[in-house]
């Protein structure tokens, strides 16, 4: 379920819309809990079980090191599941709705909170990385990095030729 990890109203928060754009009934939908599920298990086995036990804890208990990962998996959860409505956002994020004869105009810059939405997904979940070996065994990827760029001799004398 979403409420374990987040919030609909941060969820909402996220992407810039209110609770009547997407109601709560909508964001209960099993898709989005169960995109979550998969989500959560595919970035590490040890997130779950490590996330429920700190999460038992009382607050005034837990290690610093634990109040990162069960805010850092609080906010994961909350980019991830924005992250999947970004699909639909054109259709329910209003730029101005109108009484009159049920006239709606749509927002443009949904393109740029797609955009918010990844990038912040994206280094939540490296903080995510960085602090869950710190709680569980749990190894973060390596990162790797290539160069591409490399010197070579010329192929003539530039001097006699």
């Amino acid at each position: 379920m979403i409420t374990t990890y987040t919030t609909y109203d941060q969820i909402r928060a996220t992407l810039g819309v209110s609770d009547e754009e997407i109601e709560d009934t909508t964001l209960a939908l099993e898709a989005w809990s169960t995109n979550l599920d998969f989500t959560l298990d595919e970035f590490s086995e040890e997130l779950v079980p490590a996330y429920d036990l700190i999460a038992a804890k009382a607050e005034n208990t837990r290690t610093a090191d634990e109040k990162k990962v069960y805010a850092a998996t609080r906010l994961f959860a909350t980019y991830v599941v924005a992250e999947d409505l970004l699909k639909s956002l054109p259709m329910f994020s209003f730029k101005r709705l109108t009484d009159g004869k049920a006239e709606a105009e749509r927002f443009d810059a949904w393109k740029d909170t797609r955009l918010g939405v990844q990038s912040g997904l994206a280094a939540i979940k490296l903080r995510l990385q960085v602090n869950l070996g710190k709680v569980a065994d749990y190894t973060p990827p390596t990162r790797s990095s290539y160069r591409f760029v490399t010197a070579t001799g010329l192929a003539v004398n530039p001097i006699t030729e």
